[in-house]
């Protein structure tokens, strides 16, 4: 009777463990196959009807920018956060940045641009966007956030970029995920890591990263092992009371970010 008990316990153990490895690993499965739906959560939000939209073709797809053209040298190309409608920003930026022409890019997949986005798709369309408008104007700054920050910081690693400004960034998103997701083998099922801490310190332009006080999307840690690898001249400036949501709404935010781009 023992005995019976026994294997009976071992059996339903074994079943136990092999309901949990088979869970574990459709779970992997799932995060492969869905992960850059994580990653990028595409927005179809059309732009405003009141903005002027550009397209430019790259690599066989069309990118949808929206632009503003004002006379003068000078130029922001800007990149947003995951699911971000562009012109959210645009319309804040415009306000405060009157003497400079604006380009605000949907990603691959995002509102009227065609595609499905990769790191590898976005980032060589940021670098069209960049040359189009440095053939036009002479001093042109990049700015992104969140996850738009790795596309900025590629292309000012790339490009003789003017300025930088970084909201929120993280140094790799693998590093980031890593964290969110410390039982899976991240570095294997990962396939857009972008690791903007290895190509930082080949970044020559003045850069100004604006953090969140209490950012529950990207770690501290993770924008500050960013910010080690700088070796141009940096200025970090954080926003008391603000998430990752809110930042970009602080009433400081579109102030500091004029004031170093007046400089």
């Amino acid at each position: 009777m023992i005995a019976k008990k026994r294997g009976r316990l071992k059996i339903f153990i074994v079943a136990i463990a092999a309901m949990l490895v088979g869970g574990y690993i459709a779970a992997a499965i799932l995060l492969f196959f869905f992960q850059r739906s994580l990653l990028y959560a595409r927005s179809a939000a059309a732009p405003p009807a009141n903005v002027t939209v550009n397209s430019f073709r790259s690599e066989n797809e069309t990118i949808a920018v929206i632009t503003r053209e004002v006379e003068g040298s000078k130029a922001l190309v800007y990149f947003g956060g995951k699911g971000e409608d562009v012109a959210v920003p645009f319309a804040k930026l415009a306000e405060e940045l009157p003497d400079r022409s604006l380009y605000f890019m949907y990603y691959r997949g995002f509102g009227p641009s065609t595609g499905l986005p990769t790191e590898a798709g976005i980032k060589a369309d940021g670098l069209t966007v960049f040359d189009a408008a440095r053939t036009k104007y002479a001093k042109v700054a990049v700015m992104g956030r969140s996850l738009g920050s790795g596309i900025a910081t590629y292309v000012a690693a790339s490009r003789d970029v003017d300025q930088l400004v970084l909201t929120t960034p993280y140094d790799s998103i693998e590093n980031v995920a890593k964290g969110r997701f410390p039982i899976f083998p991240v570095s294997m099922i990962l396939e857009d890591k972008f690791d903007s801490a290895a190509i930082a310190p080949n970044i020559k332009a003045d850069t100004l990263v604006i953090l969140a006080d209490r950012d529950w999307s990207i770690p501290r840690a993770r924008s500050e092992k960013l910010i080690e690898k700088f070796n141009a001249k940096l200025a970090v400036v954080t926003l008391p009371g603000t998430d990752h949501n809110s930042v970009a709404q602080d009433e400081n935010y579109v102030v500091t970010v004029r004031d170093f781009l007046r400089n």
